[in-house]
């Protein structure tokens, strides 16, 4: 059964992949290895949480390790620019573990992703460590806003000049939506982008929210999927951007901290 043209693979599952059964793992690397210069840490966290929970991956501790210092990328920076000291390699690695597993219970409501997803374990001691860390980058020294969603400005630069390759209707749409939000006006903006997969919604979407941050906007890009909200600038689903709740009740309230760039929005 581990016998593929001649040659004998230590395991059934190496076999698989040598037929073309099973994917090979080095596909799951290759895909984050793609965006992980193209997307903020926090867009990284949501693909890399999705990718494991949809997938279920076999090298999850190998990918984690490799990916750990983008997965605090927005943390470590906010902490070098305020203490002018970057965050040594063991807190950085119980930082990286607490962030992603607080994210993967929070998208998968399990309670134990180690066991269900793989993810190398975190201690008591690791948890508390990284906690420590949170609470001085929220609690910034000059009482600033801890920006959690660092985008870099190529990609908005690339987004603004996306602006000439939008299509008649693409280009009716920003117009509208950025005359009625840039006048200051009062007026509120409800669009209802609508159309089948593969006719540049999200491509529409970036260039809008490009002009608008250009223009000095603070813009909340969700989605409801994680990969929708993941491919936004500055996106990621509905429940992580704000802290909701997955299953809306009465008097539900948001949980985003007031110092962080959602929570003053």
């Amino acid at each position: 059964m581990r016998t593929v043209q001649g040659t004998i693979h230590k395991t059934c599952k190496d076999a698989c992949i040598a037929l073309g059964i099973l994917q090979n793992e080095q596909e799951w690397d290759d895909c984050l290895q793609e965006i992980e210069e193209s997307v903020t840490p926090r867009c990284f966290r949501n693909l890399f949480a999705t990718l494991v929970i949809e997938n279920s991956p076999p090298n999850v501790e190998e990918l984690f390790e490799k990916y750990r210092v983008k997965f605090v990328e927005d943390y470590i920076y906010t902490h070098l620019q305020y203490y002018d000291e970057n965050i040594p390699g063991e807190k950085c690695w119980s930082l990286s573990l607490y962030v992603m597993h607080q994210l993967f219970k929070e998208l998968s409501l399990c309670d134990n992703p180690s066991e269900q997803y793989m993810l190398p374990n975190i201690s008591s001691d690791q948890e508390t460590m990284a906690k420590n860390i949170l609470r001085g980058i929220l609690s910034t020294p000059d009482g600033s806003t801890f920006q959690e969603n660092i985008i870099n400005p190529e990609i908005i630069e690339e987004s603004l000049s996306n602006y000439y390759s939008l299509n008649l209707e693409q280009n009716l749409f920003c117009d509208n939506a950025l005359n009625t939000i840039l006048e200051n006006s009062g007026q509120q903006f409800l669009g209802s982008l609508d159309a089948v997969g593969g006719t540049g919604k999200t491509f529409t979407l970036n260039v809008l929210i490009a002009n608008l941050k250009a223009a000095g906007k603070k813009v909340f890009a969700a989605a409801y999927a994680g990969i929708a909200g993941a491919l936004l600038i500055g996106g990621s689903t509905f429940y992580s951007q704000a802290n909701a709740p997955q299953d809306p009740a009465p008097n539900m309230v948001l949980g985003m901290e007031r110092n962080t760039e959602n929570g003053s929005i």
